[in-house]
C-alpha cells in the first residue's frame, strides 16, 4: 500500500467514523432509549397526594400524539421505556374530576430519570372574582375590514386555590352585532393553545366559554372583524371585569384613536403601529372610543396574525413582529421592480430576495403555530431569530436607499 493509497484509506475511515458517530448521537440505539419518568401527583387545594382518573404522556414532535395512557393512577407513578424527544419536550397530562392539567417534561436521550410533580386542584362552581392582569385590544386594518383581537391574561389567585368550573360559562366577553362571527377563540395556560367554542348568554352581545380557570395565569384570545369601509369605527362595550394594564394597539400607525381616556403611549408612522393605554378599567364601566383613518398597506399574502403568550416581554416581541411583517411586506411590494430600477436605487437584488424569504418563513411559522404543530416556546424562539434577521436586512436596505 503506497502513501497515497494509505492516505485515501485513512480519509475514508475518518469519514465513516464521523458518520456513524453522528447517527448515534442523532438517533440513539434502542438499548439507550430507556428513559424513565417518575412522578407524583399532589392536590394543590388540600396539600395531600391525589389519585387521578387518567394520565397520558403526549409527544409534541408532530402535533399532539398520545404516547402512553393509563387509567386510575395513584399519586406516585412511573413511566418507563420511553423514546427520547429529539427537539421538543413532552407533556404529562392528567385528568382530575373532569379537569385536565398539563406539565411539560424534557425526555433525556439516555437512561436518565426525570422527576416531575403535577398539581391538581379541587373544582368549584362558586362564582369567583376573575382578575384580568393584562388586557390588550388590537385593531388591524385590512382593506375595508378591521380585525379586532382581544387578549386577556386572567389571574385566579383565590386564597384557597381551586379550579373554577361552570357549564354556564367561566369567562365572558363582548362581541358586537356588526361582527362577522369569530375568527378564533383560544385558551392557553402556557402550553399549546386550545381552540374554544363560544356560546351566547342571556345578556345581549355577551358570549362565554366554559374552559376551567385553574389557579395561576390563563390567557384567552378572541378575534373577530367588522366593516371599516368609511375608515371609521365607534367601539363601545361595558367592562365585565376589573382590568389592569389596558392597552390598545393600532395598525397601521396613522389610525387615530379618540375618547375612552386613552393616552398615546408609543408607536410611530415608521414603526407601523400606534399604542394607547389606560392604567385601570373598573368592572361595569362603559368604554367608548372612535377609530378613524389609516393608510392601507399592500397585502403580504394573507399572513395569519397569531396569538402568542403575553407577559414577560411577549407583548413587546409580538408588536415588533407585527411591525416586521407589515412594514417589511410594504417595502418588498414597493421594490418589486425591474432589476435596472433596483440597481439605480442602490438596493442589491439579494437583499430583496432575502426579505421575501424571511417573510415567507415567518408566515409559514405562524401557520404551524395556528394549527398547533409547534409548541409556544419553540414558536417564540424561532420567530425571534427570524425577526432579528429581518430587522438586520431592513437596516441594510435603509442604508442602501
Amino acid at each position: 500500500m503506497n502513501f497515497i493509497t494509505a492516505k485515501y484509506f485513512l480519509f475514508r475511515l475518518v469519514i465513516l467514523f464521523l458518520t456513524v458517530t453522528t447517527a448515534f448521537l442523532i438517533n440513539p440505539p434502542l438499548f439507550a432509549q430507556n428513559s424513565v419518568i417518575k412522578g407524583t401527583i399532589k392536590n394543590g387545594t388540600t396539600g395531600k397526594p391525589a389519585k387521578v382518573e387518567k394520565l397520558a404522556l403526549i409527544g409534541l414532535e408532530t402535533g399532539m400524539n398520545i404516547l402512553k395512557e393509563m387509567k386510575d393512577v395513584d399519586a406516585a407513578f412511573t413511566l418507563t421505556g420511553l423514546m427520547p424527544s429529539k427537539t421538543r419536550p413532552n407533556l404529562v397530562q392528567v385528568e382530575y374530576i373532569g379537569v385536565k392539567y398539563n406539565t411539560d417534561v424534557g425526555i433525556p436521550s439516555g437512561n436518565d430519570t426525570v422527576a416531575v410533580e403535577i398539581l391538581v386542584y379541587e373544582p368549584t362552581e362558586e362564582l369567583m372574582d376573575i382578575f384580568i392582569k393584562e388586557a390588550q385590544y388590537r385593531f388591524i386594518m385590512s382593506g375595508t375590514i378591521l380585525q379586532i383581537q382581544k387578549i386577556f391574561v386572567l389571574e385566579n389567585d383565590s386564597e384557597t386555590p381551586r379550579t373554577y368550573i361552570n357549564e354556564n360559562g367561566t369567562f365572558k366577553f363582548y362581541s358586537p352585532e356588526e361582527s362577522h362571527g369569530f375568527d378564533f377563540i383560544t385558551v392557553s395556560t402556557g402550553f399549546v393553545p386550545v381552540n374554544q367554542e363560544a356560546f351566547e348568554t342571556e345578556e345581549k352581545g355577551v358570549f362565554a366559554i366554559d374552559y376551567p380557570i385553574r389557579p395561576g395565569m390563563t390567557q384567552v384570545g378572541i378575534s373577530y372583524h367588522v366593516g371599516y369601509t368609511n375608515k371609521m369605527y365607534a367601539f363601545s362595550e361595558k367592562m365585565l371585569y376589573d382590568m389592569n394594564n389596558f392597552v390598545v394597539i393600532t395598525s397601521p400607525a396613522d389610525i387615530m384613536v379618540t375618547g375612552g381616556g386613552l393616552i398615546p403611549s408609543g408607536g410611530t408612522a415608521n414603526s407601523g403601529f400606534g399604542i394607547f393605554s389606560r392604567d385601570y378599567l373598573a368592572r361595569g364601566e362603559n368604554l367608548s372610543f372612535t377609530l378613524t383613518g389609516g393608510t392601507p398597506a399592500p397585502s403580504s399574502g394573507g399572513n395569519v396574525i397569531s396569538v402568542p403568550e403575553m407577559g414577560s416581554g411577549y407583548i413587546i416581541l409580538f408588536i415588533i413582529l407585527i411591525v416586521a411583517i407589515l412594514g417589511l411586506s410594504t417595502i418588498v411590494s414597493r421594490n418589486k421592480a425591474p432589476v435596472k430600477e433596483n440597481k439605480k436605487k442602490g438596493i442589491p437584488e439579494k437583499l430583496i430576495k432575502r426579505k421575501e424569504e424571511l417573510i415567507t418563513k415567518i408566515a409559514a411559522l405562524d401557520d404551524k403555530y395556528t394549527e398547533n404543530k409547534i409548541i409556544e416556546s419553540d414558536y417564540h424562539r424561532q420567530r425571534a431569530l427570524l425577526r432579528n434577521k429581518l430587522v438586520e436586512v431592513y437596516k441594510k436596505t435603509e442604508r442602501e436607499t
